[in-house]
C-alpha cells in the first residue's frame, strides 16, 4: 500500500513538472521580441506583462533597433531601469496602450541614445520628479490620453534638450508653479482637452515655446501677467474656454505671434488695448462668443492681419471704420451676427480685402456700389440668408457682368428663395438717393481728412526747412567770426611787436 501511494506520489509531482514547465515554454513563446522587416529598423515585443521582461529576453538589441514598440502588453508599472538593456541604441520607444499606471523614477535609465517617447493612451496619474533621469537626449514625449490630474514641480526637469511635450486628452486642473521647469528649449506644448481653469505665470520660463495650444479647457479670466516672456510664441490657442473679457496688454510681450485663437469663449468685452503689440499677428479668431460692440481703434495696430473671423457675435452694425489700419486684411467674416446696418464712412478703404461673408444676418438692402469703392478688390461676398429685395439678385447680376467677381445672395438649396417683395420701387430709389448722399459725405470727408494730412505735412515740412535755415545761419556766422579772429590776433601781434621796436629805439637814443 506505501509503495502503491509514493508510486502515486511521484507521477503527480513528474507531471506538475512538466505542466510547469510547458506553461513556463508556452509563457515566453508568447512573451517574444522579435525585429520586424528588413530594413524597418524595428524591434516589437509582444504580450509583455512584466517590466523585468525587457532584461531578461533572450533577444539580444543592437545598432538595427532604433525603435522599440510594445504591442498587446499590460506593464502595470514601469520599475527603475527596466531598459537598461546591454548594447541598445534605442532611439524611439512606443508604449501607447500598454496598461501603465505608474512611471517610477529612473524608469527610463539605460536608453542613453533615446529621441522619441510614447506613453500615450494608458492610465498615468503622475509625473514624479526624477522620472526622466538619464535620458537627457530626449527631444519628443507623448502623454497624449492618460489620467494626470496634476503636474507637479520639476517633473520635467531632466529633459533639458525635449522640444515637444503632448499633454492632451488629459484630466489636468492644476499647474504648479514650476511644472514646465528645465524645459529651456521647448517649442511645442499641447495642453488642449483638460480641465485647466488657472494659468497664472506657469509659463514664462519657456522662452524658446513657439506653439501652446491651451483649447478645450475651463479658463475664464486672463489677467494680463500670463504671457510676459514669451516672446518667442507663433501660434496661442484658447478656443472652447470660458473667457469672458480680455484685458488691456494682454498679448503686449508676443510680438511674434501670428496666430491668436479665441473662439467658442463667453467674450463681452474687449478692452482697447488687448491686442496692442501683435504687430506680426496674421489670423485672429473671434467667432462664436457675445461681442456687441468693437471699441474704437482695437485692431489699429493688427498691421500684417490677414484673417479675422467675427462670426457667430452680436453685432448689429458692420462699422468700416473699426477695420481701419488693416492694410493686409484679406478675409473677413462676420457671418451670424445681427448686422442690420452696414456703415462704409471712414478714411481708410480695406484695399486688399478679397473675401467678405455677411451672410446670416438681419440685413435688407445693400449699396454693393459703395461698398465695392471701399473695398476696391473684393472678389467675394457671401450674402445669403438676409432679407434682401427680390430684385437685388438681377440688379448685381447686371452690375458686375463681365468682371471677376462672385457673390451669393439666396441660400437656394432647397429649391426655394426667400425674398422682399414689398421692397418698393419709390423706396428703393429713396434709399439709393439717401446712400448716394451718405456717400459723397463719405467722399468729401475724405478729401477734407485728405486734405487736412497734406496741410499737416506741408507745414511739418515748413518747420524743417526754417529750422535749417536757421541752424545753416548759425554755422556760417560762427565760421565767419572764427575767419575774422585770427586777423585781430595777428594785428595785436604786429602792433605789440612794433610797439617793442620804438621802445628798443628811443632807448639806444639814449
Amino acid at each position: 500500500m506505501l509503495h502503491v501511494w509514493n508510486w502515486q506520489c511521484w507521477t503527480i509531482l513528474i507531471l506538475s513538472t512538466c505542466h510547469i514547465s510547458s506553461s513556463y515554454r508556452l509563457y515566453m513563446e508568447i512573451m517574444k521580441c522579435a525585429y520586424g522587416e528588413r530594413g524597418s529598423l524595428t524591434a516589437t515585443c509582444t504580450n509583455v506583462n512584466t517590466a523585468s521582461f525587457f532584461k531578461s529576453t533572450s533577444y539580444r538589441f543592437d545598432h538595427l533597433d532604433e525603435t522599440l514598440q510594445c504591442q498587446n502588453c499590460s506593464l502595470k508599472t514601469v520599475e527603475p531601469n527596466t531598459f537598461d538593456i546591454s548594447g541598445n541604441q534605442i532611439k524611439r520607444l512606443i508604449l501607447k496602450n500598454s496598461n501603465i499606471n505608474e512611471l517610477q523614477q529612473r524608469a527610463f535609465v539605460g536608453l542613453v541614445f533615446l529621441r522619441d517617447l510614447d506613453l500615450s493612451s494608458n492610465n498615468i496619474k503622475m509625473i514624479h520628479p526624477g522620472t526622466f533621469a538619464g535620458v537627457k537626449k530626449i527631444e519628443l514625449v507623448n502623454l497624449k490620453n492618460n489620467s494626470l490630474v496634476l503636474l507637479s514641480n520639476d517633473g520635467f526637469v531632466e529633459l533639458g534638450n525635449l522640444d515637444t511635450l503632448v499633454l492632451s486628452e488629459n484630466k489636468i486642473a492644476v499647474l504648479e508653479l514650476n511644472a514646465f521647469n528645465g524645459l529651456k528649449n521647448l517649442r511645442v506644448l499641447r495642453l488642449n482637452q483638460n480641465q485647466i481653469t488657472n494659468v497664472t505665470a506657469v509659463f514664462n520660463n519657456l522662452t524658446s515655446l513657439q506653439y501652446l495650444d491651451l483649447s478645450d479647457n475651463s479658463i475664464s479670466t486672463l489677467k494680463g501677467v500670463e504671457f510676459e516672456n514669451l516672446t518667442s510664441l507663433l501660434e496661442l490657442n484658447f478656443d472652447r474656454n470660458k473667457i469672458k473679457s480680455l484685458p488691456s496688454l494682454e498679448f503686449n510681450c508676443m510680438s511674434n505671434l501670428e496666430l491668436l485663437g479665441l473662439s467658442n469663449n463667453l467674450i463681452t468685452t474687449i478692452e482697447a488695448s488687448a491686442f496692442q503689440g501683435l504687430n506680426k499677428l496674421e489670423t485672429l479668431d473671434l467667432g462664436n462668443n457675445q461681442i456687441s460692440t468693437v471699441p474704437e481703434k482695437t485692431f489699429r495696430s493688427l498691421y500684417n492681419l490677414i484673417n479675422m473671423n467675427l462670426t457667430g457675435n452680436l453685432l448689429d452694425v458692420f462699422q468700416l471704420s473699426r477695420f481701419a489700419g488693416l492694410p493686409k486684411l484679406r478675409i473677413l467674416n462676420i457671418s451670424r451676427n445681427q448686422i442690420e446696418d452696414i456703415d462704409v464712412t471712414g478714411i481708410f478703404p480695406l484695399h486688399d480685402l478679397h473675401t467678405l461673408d455677411l451672410s446670416f444676418n438681419n440685413l435688407t438692402d445693400l449699396n454693393y456700389v459703395i461698398l465695392l469703392h471701399r473695398m476696391p478688390r473684393l472678389s467675394y461676398l457671401a450674402l445669403q440668408n438676409n432679407y434682401w429685395p427680390c430684385d437685388l439678385e438681377d440688379d448685381m447680376n447686371k452690375y458686375f457682368s463681365g468682371e471677376n467677381f462672385k457673390f451669393i445672395l439666396f441660400d437656394n438649396k432647397n429649391g426655394s428663395i426667400i425674398c422682399n417683395e414689398n421692397f418698393k420701387k419709390e423706396a428703393k430709389e429713396e434709399k439709393i438717393d439717401a446712400i448716394q448722399r451718405v456717400y459723397q459725405l463719405t467722399v468729401d470727408e475724405t478729401t477734407h481728412s485728405s486734405m487736412i494730412i497734406l496741410y499737416l505735412i506741408v507745414i511739418v515740412l515748413a518747420v524743417v526747412v526754417v529750422l535749417l535755415s536757421i541752424g545753416q545761419y548759425r554755422i556760417s556766422k560762427e565760421l565767419h567770426f572764427n575767419s575774422i579772429l585770427p586777423r585781430r590776433r595777428a594785428t595785436s601781434e604786429v602792433k605789440l611787436l612794433q610797439s617793442d621796436i620804438r621802445e628798443e629805439e628811443n632807448d639806444f637814443m639814449r
